[in-house]
């Protein structure tokens, strides 16, 4: 059965509401853009550590060096790439720092751990590979019990589409002797204007059978940033875990967030209504609410 996690970011008090007033998915993810280093561990919207921590993981958003002045909380965890670039420091060691960013995770006591990594926007197979196999090397001689341990990987809008891409990022991945328990998938594609789910062809056939290929060789699967994709990969493969953001306040995956400055605010959110079949804005709810009128679109 697949696992809903809230992929906490933005107006991440909504999504724990969710969770522990209406019992509305299995768990948290969150994004260390929106959380400094410290943060996680302490009281967040009311709730404590001991309440939130055994079912959270960390995506410490590895995915490019932000050569921007908005690096969110980034450059303050003094491991992450971010904060390398942010100092002028150069970076010669890469895999040191994903090792890094592990140990970090296991000193908060997390049950999944999200290894960081960047998104190869050059194709550069053999970079990748021998990033991998350090990893993987790593996690063999130092996996802890109990914990399972999820590499990321990471596709831009170009890489999706190149099913040659795609099957040498699969052969690379299901190599016998990978000791990685699964892979966290984030996939860097908008839907075109004003819809809300994807209608690219590649998008769903390269995507799926990724899912699939890596369940079939004994590999769990995550889906970050899925929202409203979920349904469909719900539907078409049996993925162990995908995200979702609570109102509509999770931004899609875009590589262009961590390497660049691009435009955008914060969503308003939306709700989606079983009673009406719509979605409603949370400008609306608030309206709804304060005429004592919530109960025509709640069922």
């Amino acid at each position: 059965m697949v696992k809903i996690l809230h992929q906490l970011g933005h107006r991440s008090n909504w999504n724990l509401d969710c969770f522990f007033e209406n019992q509305i998915g299995d768990g948290f993810i969150f994004s260390a853009y929106s959380f400094p280093e410290g943060k996680i561990s302490t009281p967040i919207s009311g709730y404590s550590a001991d309440e939130y921590l055994p079912i959270s993981l960390v995506d410490l958003q590895y995915y490019g060096y932000k050569n921007s002045k908005d690096k969110g909380q980034l450059s303050s965890y003094d491991f992450h790439p971010a904060k390398m670039e942010s100092d002028g420091t150069t970076i010669t060691d890469y895999p040191y720092l994903i090792v890094k960013g592990i140990d970090y995770q296991e000193k908060l006591g997390l049950s999944k751990i999200i290894i960081p990594m960047r998104c190869e926007v050059n194709k550069d197979i053999d970079k990748l590979a021998s990033i991998v196999d350090k990893i993987n090397n790593y996690i063999t001689k130092n996996k802890n019990n109990g914990v399972e341990y999820f590499l990321t990987v990471s596709f831009n809008d170009s890489e999706i589409k190149d099913s040659e891409w795609v099957e040498k990022i699969l052969t690379l991945l299901t190599n016998v002797n990978k000791k990685f328990d699964g892979y966290y998938v984030v996939c860097d594609l908008a839907p075109e204007y004003k819809k809300k789910i994807s209608v690219h062809y590649d998008y769903y056939n390269n995507l799926t059978r990724i899912f699939s290929i890596l369940k079939k060789n004994g590999f769990k699967t995550i889906y970050g940033y899925a929202n409203w994709d979920a349904i469909a990969f719900i539907a078409l493969t049996d993925i162990d875990y995908v995200s979702i953001g609570s109102f509509e306040n999770l931004r899609r995956f875009s590589i262009k967030r961590f390497t660049e400055d691009i435009g955008g605010g914060p969503s308003q959110g939306w709700y989606y209504s079983e009673k009406v079949m719509n979605m409603i804005r949370s400008q609306e709810l608030v309206k709804l609410r304060s005429n004592n009128c919530i109960n025509l679109i709640q069922k």
